[in-house]
């Protein structure tokens, strides 16, 4: 495998398994704090609550209030519906002796597709790891950032685990 990142044509999932033992497999995705069952509890109690104070509004002769609880609760529905959508965002993580391949699949299902050496390869976790800290593979002068949308205690963990992964393959090959 030459010393470069290649980009690899885009499917759904990873384009194909490398062979050897595997030393990582691993699907990231964003945590959702709001299971859907709370989501429908939530927005029938704002329902409920809006339509409630919009008829106290209306009896009090402010009609045109009873608007503005509208735009309230369809305004909270559009901004949870984009959260769910950003949580469709998937990245498929495979290290083996051969290679170590990656593959993020967005929301509208476009997928891009990442293959390295893990011999060529070097995993940085930030240390210590903050917010905006970041797990990055690079080669060559080019990076990539792997579980952004993670916690920091769960991206520093997964960068433990890249880097043990990547120093097992290389192991092997040598």
């Amino acid at each position: 495998m030459a010393a470069r990142m290649e980009t690899l044509p885009a499917a759904p999932g990873l384009p194909s398994r490398l062979t050897g033992r595997t030393y990582m497999d691993a699907t990231l995705a964003p945590n959702r704090s709001l299971p859907n069952i709370g989501f429908v509890a939530l927005m029938g109690t704002l329902v409920a609550a809006s339509f409630f104070a919009g008829i106290a509004f209306v009896s009090m002769g402010a009609w045109p209030v009873i608007g503005f609880f509208g735009l309230d609760v369809l305004l909270v529905w559009g901004a949870f519906r984009l959260s769910y959508r950003q949580g469709r965002l998937r990245e498929l993580v495979q290290v083996t002796a051969e290679g170590a391949q990656f593959a993020r699949i967005a929301p509208n299902g476009y997928a891009r597709h990442w293959r390295v050496a893990p011999q060529l390869a070097r995993v940085q976790v930030d240390r210590p790891m903050k917010h905006e800290g970041q797990v990055c593979v690079t080669i060559s002068g080019k990076t990539l950032v792997l579980g952004a949308f993670l916690s920091p205690e769960e991206r520093e963990a997964f960068g433990d685990a890249l880097g043990r992964a990547f120093a097992d393959a290389r192991a092997e090959r040598a």
